[in-house]
């Protein structure tokens, strides 16, 4: 097949409206077609009107005829080198003119031209523009001006000249991207001046003004945080806090340069160095460890470990014998070997001397040739061997009595304010006891149990009203410390079964009950809990029900089951005269007249 460009194959020829063009139908599976020439828009042959043509394109180099019955040019603007009108192209300095039928190239009239004056009298107002060529515009007089209305702009691309104040009122001032103000001198100015007054002119200056520089309480005022932007000081400036002024860092400081501290303060808010309790000093490569010390290493400081060689006495006595103030005290657990002992008067003694107290110093004196002058009787302390210590024996002599401690240390008899005066002895220990046989006790059994037994899960039950028979057949509504105030007295009688009467007659020394152990043992037909509980309270009259001991028995059907009792406290252990144990049980599980038990329990006191 040739190519298109083939006119030999394919020769050239005027389209007509009826020709046929090959094409792709996209709507219809881009199968090949046909169309007329007619049929598409812009073929030869195929009427185009004037937008269309004018929109492939507006200019042309052939001159544009127009026929017809008018013949007529409608158009909002004509751009064009020449106009042809009637043949002619017109003539310098004519102009088109209408004849009411067309146009014609005709010669401007001769007319009398009127002053601007004249032309502003017939009418101030214009709807076309003015354009002054090489002269100016002048507005005089006390009322001239030039006045420009919204929303009508005044548009100056040349250079104004204001010789005189330019008043802005209720307005601004715009510049554009490009916009420049000039100064005195002719200059726009570089990037970051100010435009400054000169006193007769204006002037661009990279030195702020005096006046408009705000002073530190200005800017604090304004406000006191900075946000990733730091201070320099340079020269010889400094930074001066008063006395009530602090500094708080929570960063990282560095100090370079030479740092004095003069406070001489003896507090944490007056010392010229200040550590909280467990702020750390890094010295060299670490904070240190407990017990260093911070030492110089000739080209700075380091934490260390302080190695002191010891010093003989003598070295210390070298360096210094005087001690004085409060802690100016020698104390020697071990024997003190002196050749000489020097007393307050600077005396070494003589011969059979004895070192003496003479109440403010020590002097050297006569073996017992001092006076007493003063006996005093210290407080009782425990005796470590003898019963009396005299000390001294002359001056204010102290006598200290030692009360029996036990074994081989003699003394007198301790106290027995604390002690039973009718019951209670001195042992051999130094300390006042009863004699056992002195001593209440006993031991209590009591036996429960009952047959076809009733239970609800959780209900508390006491023994049975009226009965002899130690069954747990009474139910009560609540706990017995939940109804202490409509507990019945019959109910209450009914539970009461340890009673503490009191000493009464009986001359024991011992009014109070001590429970010191108590067990429970029980059988039953169901497996579940039961708990125990004795609650403390009045024999007589009814009162409180404090609960005083329990315990949960796990019982598994056909098993003995054992349990101790476990008293609340030590408190809830003594029974005081007139106080009484009342007891209650509590199944984890309900049973219908079915529940078969036997229950021990055991009290010794």
């Amino acid at each position: 097949m040739a190519q298109i460009d083939n006119t030999t194959a394919y020769p050239t020829v005027t389209p007509a409206a009826s020709d046929l063009l090959i094409g792709t139908d996209v709507n219809n599976d881009n199968q090949t077609v046909t169309f007329l020439i007619s049929d598409i828009v812009g073929g030869g042959g195929v009427a185009q009107d004037l937008q269309s043509v004018l929109t492939t394109g507006g200019s042309s180099t052939l001159p544009i005829t127009l026929t017809g019955a008018t013949g007529v040019l409608t158009a909002t603007k004509v751009s064009a080198g020449s106009l042809d009108v009637q043949g002619s192209l017109g003539t310098a300095g004519q102009y088109l003119s209408s004849t009411g039928t067309g146009l014609l190239w005709v010669t401007a009239p001769s007319a009398t031209i009127g002053t601007l004056q004249q032309t502003l009298t017939s009418g101030a107002i214009a709807t076309v523009g003015l354009e002054i060529q090489s002269a100016a515009i002048i507005a005089s007089g006390a009322s001239g001006e030039v006045r420009v209305t919204t929303p009508a702009s005044l548009n100056v691309t040349g250079v104004s000249n204001f010789s005189n104040i330019v008043n802005i009122s209720n307005t601004s001032l715009v510049f554009n991207a490009t916009g420049t103000i000039t100064d005195g001198v002719g200059a726009k100015g570089s990037a970051g001046q100010l435009l400054t007054s000169t006193s007769t002119g204006l002037a661009w200056s990279s030195t702020i003004p005096t006046a408009a520089i705000p002073t530190l309480q200005q800017v604090l005022n304004a406000g006191t945080t900075a946000a990733s932007v730091g201070m320099t000081f340079s020269g010889t400036s400094s930074i001066i806090l008063g006395a009530n002024n602090t500094l708080t860092t929570a960063g990282v400081n560095q100090f370079n340069g030479n740092n004095k501290f003069t406070a001489t303060g003896n507090t944490s808010t007056t010392a010229a160095i200040g550590f909280g309790t467990n702020a750390t000093m890094y010295a060299g490569a670490s904070i240190g460890t407990a017990g260093q010390v911070l030492t110089a290493t000739g080209t700075g400081v380091n934490w260390t470990t302080l190695s002191v060689a010891a010093n003989t006495l003598q070295q210390v006595l070298d360096a210094g014998n005087s001690a004085t103030g409060a802690s100016a005290d020698i104390t020697i657990a071990g024997t003190l070997d002196a050749t000489t002992i020097t007393d307050g008067g600077g005396s070494t003694g003589s011969a059979g001397q004895v070192l003496s107290s003479t109440g403010s110093a020590l002097s050297w004196t006569a073996a017992g040739t001092g006076a007493v002058q003063q006996v005093t009787a210290a407080s009782e302390t425990t005796s470590t061997g003898n019963s009396v210590t005299i000390t001294p024996i002359t001056g204010n002599v102290v006598v200290t009595p030692h009360t029996f401690a036990g074994a081989a240390n003699i003394g007198v008899v301790p106290s027995s304010a604390a002690a039973v005066q009718t019951t209670t002895f001195l042992r051999a220990d130094g300390t006042w006891q009863v004699p056992a046989e002195n001593q209440p006790h006993g031991v209590e059994n009591f036996r429960f149990g009952d047959t076809g037994a009733t239970a609800v899960a959780s209900a508390y039950y006491t023994l049975a009203q009226s009965s002899p028979d130690l069954k747990f057949s009474n139910g009560l509504t609540g706990s017995p410390a939940a109804l202490a105030a409509t507990m019945s007295s019959a109910n209450h009688v009914a539970g009461i079964i340890f009673n503490n009467p009191g000493e009464g007659s009986c001359a024991t020394g011992f009014s109070s009950l001590t429970m010191c152990e108590g067990t429970i043992q029980f059988i039953s037909n169901v497996t579940g809990n039961v708990t125990v509980e004795l609650w403390t309270t009045n024999y007589t009259p009814l009162g409180t029900y404090v609960r005083g001991a329990n315990n949960t028995i796990a019982v598994t059907a056909g098993a003995f089951s054992t349990a101790d009792i476990v008293f609340t406290s030590a408190a809830t252990k003594i029974l005081t005269a007139g106080e009484a144990f009342f007891i209650t049980i509590s199944p984890s599980f309900s049973s219908s007249a079915a529940w078969n038990y036997q229950m021990n329990m055991t009290l010794r006191w």
